[in-house]
């Protein structure tokens, strides 16, 4: 069988097609893989706020200054602030006097 030039453009036309296509697949998987972590980002944000703006207990995290010296910083719901505060006995003494007494 001769090959001649319109076979040659046909074959190298049906090739470009079949790239063209496998680029499309590819930027749809793409952008449903993105789709899929940003709303999976968006729910977990969500459930985050939820949690954050639900609770009325206070949330303690213990922190570390630059000179490496332990403290104490709280997120008290009732008055929606931070407190900073240095030590544990702080903390309890705190605790008793604003939810407790």
């Amino acid at each position: 069988m001769k090959t001649t030039k319109w076979s040659k453009l046909h074959s190298q036309d049906f090739d470009w097609q079949q790239d063209s296509q496998n680029n499309k697949n590819s930027f749809k998987n793409a952008w449903a893989k993105f789709e899929q972590k940003i709303a999976k980002k968006l729910a977990n944000l969500g459930d985050r706020w939820t949690r954050f703006s639900t609770y009325s207990e206070p949330k303690i995290w213990e922190r570390k200054d630059r000179d490496g010296n332990p403290y104490f910083r709280i997120f008290d719901p009732k008055s929606d602030r931070y407190i900073y505060l240095n030590s544990e006995d702080e903390v309890r003494w705190w605790l008793d006097e604003r939810y407790y007494l």
